[in-house]
């Protein structure tokens, strides 16, 4: 095999081993465009976010979000430990382990955030008011929050780190699907 060829090769080993690992990309609307989404989808949008205020198509827990959560929260120095997990929030086991996604919205949804005064982690209905989308979104210390700061916190603003934590933010398709599925209840499903 020539130079050409295995250059054109290891291009498309590259390609390919990106492509799976992140999430479906969504248009406008938040309905999957069937193509997958880059790090350069991934980039935070200037605080306060812009949000569009529509239910989206359906989201489901199980399906679109749970991975994400397991795959960008439950390190075990972060969320993936039952006790001791940063601001005390056990969500899922690291991968392969099975998460129960039953225990997770019963941690994350209506539960008051033990840093953010006044804010539930997920308020149904109501992306705004919820924590962990202020935190996914990287506006936590750019609202005038009252806040209590957690130790772990590598920041020094009192509403602590952009989640997750040390990594790149979630993807423009994982936080639409998070807010598309708050707005329409956080329902189990």
């Amino acid at each position: 095999m020539d130079a050409r060829s295995l250059s054109l090769l290891g291009s498309i080993a590259a390609i390919l081993s990106c492509a799976g690992s992140d999430p479906p990309a969504v248009d406008a609307g938040g309905a999957s465009t069937g193509t997958s989404v880059t790090s350069a989808g991934c980039m935070l949008q200037p605080c306060p976010v812009v949000d569009d205020g529509q239910e989206g198509p359906p989201v489901s827990f199980r399906q679109d979000l749970l991975p994400a959560i397991q795959r960008n929260c439950s390190d075990v120095p972060c969320h993936g430990k039952e006790t001791g997990g940063a601001a005390g929030l056990f969500l899922a086991p690291p991968p392969p382990a099975a998460a129960d996604a039953s225990g997770v919205l019963g941690r994350l949804v209506g539960v008051p955030s033990r840093t953010a005064s006044g804010l539930r982690l997920i308020a149904p209905g109501d992306p705004s008011q919820s924590f962990l989308v202020i935190k996914v979104e990287g506006c936590q210390n750019a609202l005038g929050l009252t806040c209590t700061a957690q130790p772990g916190a590598v920041t020094a603003g009192p509403c602590g780190d952009t989640m997750p934590q040390g990594a790149r933010p979630l993807c423009n398709a994982e936080r639409v699907f998070l807010r598309h599925w708050i707005r329409q209840g956080a329902s189990d499903n």
